[in-house]
């Protein structure tokens, strides 16, 4: 099994910080062409380097826009089950 480089390295820690990146510009941004940067990418999944792309879900900009679309009543029962819920979590 051939390990990695320093160019897979680079790629890696392109992906990590964002995981959408074409590869067209990140082919760019590495100053390789797009294909080298496809045949590496398949290759460090096949490895299992690359186990998957994700998304990080920003909790409380979801949490907020949750909020804008409840009404008063809503969004009431909504902030007490959710000081229960930490309550309940504190004290386990």
């Amino acid at each position: 099994m051939k390990g990695i480089d320093e160019k897979d390295e680079e790629i890696l820690k392109a992906l990590k910080e964002n995981s959408r990146i074409s590869f067209r510009e990140l082919a760019n941004t590495l100053g390789i062409p797009h294909t080298t940067v496809w045949s590496r990418v398949e290759r460090l999944k096949d490895l299992g380097i690359i186990k998957k792309f994700t998304i990080e879900i920003g909790e409380e900009e979801l949490l907020y826009s949750k909020l804008q679309r409840k009404d008063k009543e809503e969004l009431i029962s909504l902030l007490i089950e959710s000081f229960r819920e930490r309550e309940w979590k504190d004290n386990v």
